[in-house]
């Protein structure tokens, strides 16, 4: 079937995978690596191409973190993606790490306002370094 309408591809993809509850995550990599090839074939822009697979990834999610990884990574190398951020990605992003920052240092407080840890055990419970426990600490003592 020739198609040249590149979300229509994305869609027709997405009904093969969802028809095919069965996938394995390696194939559903092959299907996605697959479509992304054919738009790239079609000449349609990169940029375009990694924004429809974006979409595509709420449609067709991989189980497993690695074979995720494996295809950020072909899609990459498809697209010769340039790593710089958006404006967008990078307020998701900053904010993303703000919200667990928080909630680190959170932790963190109660941990050391509410039991006898030793700093090292503190640190393994929050999921955080020593250092970063100390500096809370000091922070608390200061206030």
């Amino acid at each position: 079937m020739r198609l040249n309408n590149p979300f229509a591809l994305v869609v027709l993809t997405v009904q093969v995978a969802l028809k095919s509850k069965r996938l394995k995550d390696e194939e559903l990599l092959l299907l996605k690596i697959d479509l992304a090839k054919r738009l790239l074939h079609k000449n349609i822009a990169k940029n375009k191409i990694r924004n429809l697979m974006n979409f595509l990834k709420f449609y067709i999610r991989l189980e497993n973190s690695e074979t995720h990884v494996k295809f950020d990574h072909v899609l990459d190398k498809i697209t010769l993606a340039n790593k710089a951020m958006g404006l967008e990605e990078f307020l998701l992003d900053r904010a993303e790490k703000q919200g667990i920052s928080k909630k680190e240092r959170s932790f963190t407080e109660a941990l050391l306002k509410e039991t006898d840890f030793s700093l090292e055990k503190i640190a393994h419970l929050a999921g955080v370094s020593v250092a970063y426990v100390e500096k809370v600490k000091r922070e608390r003592e200061l206030e």
